[in-house]
């Protein structure tokens, strides 16, 4: 279903967060500007990059390049930025420590999306950079929402629960270059949103339902 190469990269604050990129198999004709390409941001709570390779796999396969990656503190990716490796004294005082905090998240896909663009991506002179989309699951999806309003290479959002409201202070969460920052209204990308339902715990049955009952 094509090819994935393991990638590394430094985020914003000096972690370095791993993940992988993958490929279209060669069976696909590559298209004149390149490979349309998504980036994907996993959610909290420890879910790691590997949750999410089948919707690289399928998009690979489908003529897409897609990143997955962990965020800072999560699977393969580091815990302590490097300025907070040695010499200091609390750790809970250096960036994105500890994990599951917003700045992993929001951060990370910001900081994903520029390493997918740039030259250190080994497929990069493959890639379409016109289109680019980003997805993220849970706190991912939260950070997706505001980085695709707020990052103007940005030309899709996908957003699995949920899609969240952004307004144009929310940009702030983020360090988005200057050359890549959105100035205009927000929202402006288009998105797509898919939403799970919770706690609808089974709960035993002792006698058939009455079918007139509701």
């Amino acid at each position: 279903r094509g090819s994935v190469v393991p990638v590394k990269f430094r985020a914003d604050d000096g972690a370095i967060l791993r993940g992988h990129v993958f490929m279209p198999p060669e069976t696909l004709k590559r298209p004149k500007a390149g490979w349309p390409g998504v980036v994907i941001t996993d959610g909290s709570v420890q879910a790691y990059e590997n949750l999410y390779f089948w919707a690289a796999e399928d998009l690979a396969s489908n003529g897409y390049m897609v990143m997955t990656y962990d965020v800072q503190g999560q699977g393969q990716s580091d815990l302590l930025p490097a300025k907070c490796l040695f010499g200091k004294p609390n750790p809970l005082s250096c960036p994105g420590v500890p994990y599951q905090q917003s700045y992993n998240f929001y951060q990370g896909a910001e900081d994903s999306l520029s390493f997918f663009l740039s030259s250190a991506n080994p497929h990069r002179p493959s890639l379409n950079p016109r289109r680019v989309a980003i997805a993220g699951h849970s706190l991912g999806a939260a950070a997706v929402s505001v980085v695709g309003q707020c990052d103007n290479r940005v030309k899709t959002i996908v957003a699995w629960d949920d899609l969240q409201p952004v307004k144009a202070d929310d940009c702030k969460q983020v360090d988005i270059a200057a050359a890549n920052r959105w100035t205009g209204a927000v929202p402006h990308t288009p998105a797509l949103a898919t939403t799970n339902d919770y706690l609808f715990n089974t709960q035993p049955a002792l006698t058939a339902p009455d079918p007139h009952g509701k």
